[in-house]
């Protein structure tokens, strides 16, 4: 019981840094449409770190880990689309203030 309310914390946690990050990415897009310029394309592996992540913090439901081990792997997967959402903001704000300065 008390695994599967991490999992659904974690999925909650997810889906809302999902969100926060899906508003800033799409402004600095628009930015860049708006000042005329092409839109850098995400990494190969970007669309693929949604969805292992997801997988990460949906997995403790279907195989059954002990206590700790599901905190870890829930842990895990909202922090690997943490890193993977503000590398790609700051790859987007890297490639803006590239084309302002040259």
């Amino acid at each position: 019981m008390t695994g599967a309310f991490i999992c659904v914390a974690a999925a909650v946690l997810y889906i809302a840094e999902l969100i926060f990050f899906l508003v800033k990415i799409s402004a600095s897009k628009k930015e860049f449409s708006a000042g005329g310029c092409p839109v850098p394309p995400a990494g190969k592996s970007y669309k693929a770190g949604f969805v292992f992540s997801a997988l990460l913090v949906l997995l403790p439901l279907a195989v059954p880990l002990k206590l700790y081990v599901i905190a870890v792997v829930c842990a895990t997967g909202v922090l690997g689309e943490f890193i993977m959402l503000k590398e790609r903001l700051e790859n987007l704000r890297q490639v803006k203030t590239e084309l302002k300065a040259g």
